[in-house]
C-alpha cells in the first residue's frame, strides 16, 4: 500500500502491485511521485471481488477442464502396445 516502499519495491522487482485507496496512498500521490501501481482499488473488498470473479475463474476453468478430460482420456486411450498390436493385425 505504501507508494514509496511496497509499490516502488514491487515495481522494481517486476511484479504486479496493488494500491488500495483505503490506506495512506492516493491517486494524486501516484502522479506526484511518479509511482505507478499495476492496479488501483478503492478498498480491500474490491480486491477480493477482482480475485474471485476475474482471476479465479481462469484457474478454475483449467482445473475443471483437466478434471473432466483426464478420466475420459484415461478411460478411452489405449496403451501404445495395444495400438501396435491392432495395427499389426490389420496388415
Amino acid at each position: 500500500d505504501r507508494l514509496y516502499t511496497d509499490i516502488a519495491c514491487g515495481n522494481n522487482a517486476g511484479i504486479d502491485t496493488i494500491l488500495v485507496l483505503s490506506g495512506e496512498g492516493t491517486v494524486e500521490d501516484c502522479e506526484k511521485y511518479g509511482v505507478k501501481p499495476t492496479y488501483i482499488y478503492p478498498d480491500i473488498a474490491s480486491v477480493l471481488e477482482a480475485l474471485v470473479f476475474r482471476v479465479a475463474p481462469c484457474f478454475l476453468y483449467d482445473f475443471v477442464l483437466a478434471a473432466i478430460m483426464y478420466p475420459l482420456v484415461a478411460r478411452f486411450a489405449k496403451p501404445a502396445g495395444a495400438v501396435r498390436a491392432e495395427l499389426t493385425q490389420l496388415r
